[in-house]
């Protein structure tokens, strides 16, 4: 299997405009023996991209073609910073004995933050232990949900284990003005954040969570959510004062579970978006959960001035609904007449309603929300 990531020139939303496609600036593909996959591309404001994946084998990263990571185990996490000609600045490989798998990374306070379902009895970092990091089980396949951060010239920021059991998924992770941290993910069995444990019902094959450390490691808040079927979340973005964050797959008989409190029921719309208040983990607000007809997300991120960015796949035909409640009906390939999965890329207001929607190709993976240049990563199956 081979990949590619691209820095791309922004794309121009409808109006069509005479040359509507992006003009691509430089690509780079990475390749291993194995596996490997970039499963995010962060532009920064110097032109550098921050990228993010899986491998297993050795994957070769950049235009120079001289990075060889070899995993560790069946698959790790690799993380890298190539500059704006697509030169390795620095990198690293994360995981242990098992596979590993990198969730989003998002820039917060500074520094590189992401989140990842790490296997096996220790994480290394670069082939190093990190210390507090070993799972404790007799099976070394037992998945554990962790989170890091990196500085921008990729020195270790922090990073933490986040419940002691296993089957868990820490998907995204970000800190706030005042240090705090937060991390969403899934988990399939029972699992600790403090004082609570929460548990996903026996239909329930993943339930989601969100939860909130201080900057000494101290959990503040934890709040589950979920129902029937798979519960996995696409990411999180922070505002000042609450957080949105979105879960897909939800099914019936959904319910929202904080702290020691019994579960209540939640009624999470097709997007399954949801406010919480970062100082308590509590509801607050009303998201727009119906915007996005047949929702399957992929990326959630902060977008610029004040809004935030999801990226993911929607099933047409469907319909939108943009900030003054108009209907749009989703776009479809000219001459398809049955359904087609597109890709989106949709601005949301700090409260989560929607304010516009730019359709892409079908399929269309890890988009950027920064503005200027875009980034996007998938991978494309075959050797080269």
């Amino acid at each position: 299997m081979a990949l590619i990531f691209t820095a791309l020139a922004a794309c121009q939303p409808e109006p069509p405009v005479a040359n509507p496609c992006p003009e691509l600036d430089w690509s780079v593909h990475l390749h291993s023996t194995i596996y490997d996959e970039v499963y995010q591309a962060i532009p920064l404001p110097d032109g550098d991209v921050v990228v993010v994946g899986n491998n297993g084998g050795a994957v070769q990263i950049g235009t120079d073609g001289t990075k060889l990571m070899p995993a560790y185990g069946a698959r790790d996490a690799f993380v890298a910073r190539l500059s704006s000609a697509g030169v390795v600045r620095w990198s690293h490989v994360i995981g242990g004995f098992g596979a590993d798998r990198v969730g989003s990374a998002s820039l917060s306070k500074g520094g590189l933050w992401f989140g990842m379902r790490a296997a096996g009895y220790d994480i290394l970092l670069d082939w190093e232990p990190l210390t507090g990091t070993g799972v404790g089980v007799d099976d070394p396949t037992g998945s554990s949900a962790f989170y890091l951060g990196f500085d921008l010239d990729g020195t270790l920021l922090g990073h933490r284990r986040v419940s002691p059991e296993t089957g868990q998924f820490g998907r995204a992770a970000a800190i706030d003005s005042a240090g705090n941290q937060y991390v969403i993910g899934s988990f399939a069995t029972a699992m600790t954040i403090g004082s609570w444990t929460h548990s996903p019902t026996e239909e329930a094959t993943t339930r989601a969570f969100v939860a909130s450390f201080d900057p000494a490691g101290t959990p503040r808040w934890f709040t589950s959510m979920g129902g029937h079927a798979y519960n996995e979340p696409a990411g999180m973005v922070l505002f000042d004062d609450h957080l949105l964050a979105v879960v897909d797959f939800s099914d019936r008989d959904n319910t929202l579970q904080h702290g020691g409190t019994p579960p209540e029921p939640w009624t999470p719309g097709t997007m399954g978006l949801v406010s919480l208040d970062l100082n308590t983990g509590l509801l607050t607000g009303s998201p727009d959960q119906e915007s996005l007809y047949g929702s399957d997300s992929r990326e959630f991120e902060p977008g610029p001035d004040g809004t935030a960015i999801l990226t993911g796949i929607a099933i047409a035909p469907g319909e939108w609904h943009d900030a003054s409640g108009e209907v749009h009906p989703l776009r479809t390939f000219e001459g398809w007449t049955g359904n087609a999965s597109f890709g989106y890329r949709a601005t949301l207001d700090r409260t989560g309603h929607l304010l516009d929607v730019v359709w892409q190709e079908p399929q269309l993976f890890g988009a950027s929300a920064t503005p200027g240049p875009v980034a996007v990563a998938g991978w494309e199956k075959g050797a080269w």
